[in-house]
């Protein structure tokens, strides 16, 4: 290690990393047996946070690259996207056929994609190994567990890891621009980045309270919404081009649709100030004066 690492948090993270390891098997099991919106769902979820807590490593001074173990699962993440895209646009849609009967093409349209992907991934996660990936994440808890130090302060070192998370989040925050959903894209995910990193050390930092990390829930959420949209009206686009729906059949619901991001970007612009609130998280706790002796 660069520097030593308290012996609590070794600890931790080691369990973390066995604790996403484990579910991440799981996981695939269940996803391999069927493939359907909450295995594929989950699934993602539990390979995202597997990636923070490996990424999380490095800022800890973890003395082996890990790149390759990362872009290994970074690898299977990709083979989701667009079925979790095309299963997201089903949910979004489906409260509006009833106001847009004559959009019923396009439902048509989703579900035989979200079909023909679902297929095409089942493919995919049936001949997935996990042994190998397994072997590695074994290795890394091990190194964990040996490397701890009984000096050092947990909070102190854990405070400074999501202080440079958090500034980098905040560069992310100032780059965000309402006409710009790239940099909507590029703030939401360094949110993510944030809250996992915040649950993750929540043991360890008294003040990252469940409340706390439920608004930066709600808000990642927020700025979803956004880019499920977007995603949305580029493949409505992309299939009008292709000729696959009509564009006049498809009109009214793509003006709704606007309006609904525009309303998705707009909550997502009014909340950005509460970023500055999070701070708190990595600050020292107050410390209680001694009580009064009678």
């Amino acid at each position: 290690m660069k520097s030593e690492m308290p012996l609590r948090l070794a600890v931790h993270l080691a369990q973390s990393v066995r604790d996403s390891r484990r579910r991440y098997r799981r996981r695939l099991a269940r996803c391999q047996k069927k493939s359907s919106g909450k295995a594929v769902h989950d699934l993602r979820v539990e390979t995202r946070r597997l990636l923070a807590v490996l990424g999380i490593l490095g800022a800890f001074g973890y003395p082996e690259p890990l790149d390759k173990l990362c872009q290994r699962f970074k690898k299977r993440l990709k083979w989701f996207g667009e079925l979790r895209d095309a299963q997201v646009q089903l949910q979004l849609l489906q409260p509006l056929w009833p106001k847009f009967p004559e959009a019923h093409s396009l439902n048509t349209f989703l579900q035989r994609r979200e079909a023909r992907l679902a297929a095409g991934l089942k493919t995919r996660v049936k001949s997935a190994k996990s042994a190998g990936l397994n072997r590695r994440l074994k290795e890394v808890e091990k190194h964990l567990a040996a490397v701890g130090k009984p000096s050092g302060s947990v909070i102190a070192v854990a405070s400074s890891a999501l202080q440079l998370e958090f500034a980098e989040l905040q560069k992310l925050r100032s780059t965000v621009q309402p006409a710009d959903m790239e940099t909507i894209h590029q703030f939401r995910i360094g949110l993510k980045r944030f809250r996992y990193l915040c649950e993750l050390l929540q043991p360890v930092l008294p003040r990252i309270t469940e409340a706390r990390l439920d608004r930066l829930k709600e808000f990642q959420a927020a700025a979803g919404t956004v880019q499920d949209l977007e995603v949305l009206l580029f493949r409505l686009a992309q299939a009008v081009k292709q000729r696959k729906l009509n564009p006049v059949a498809i009109r009214n619901l793509r003006v709704e649709l606007l309006a609904r991001k525009k309303r998705a970007v707009d909550s997502v612009l009014t909340r950005l100030d509460e970023i500055s609130k999070f701070e708190i998280v990595f600050q020292p706790a107050p410390v209680k004066p001694p009580a009064q002796q009678p």
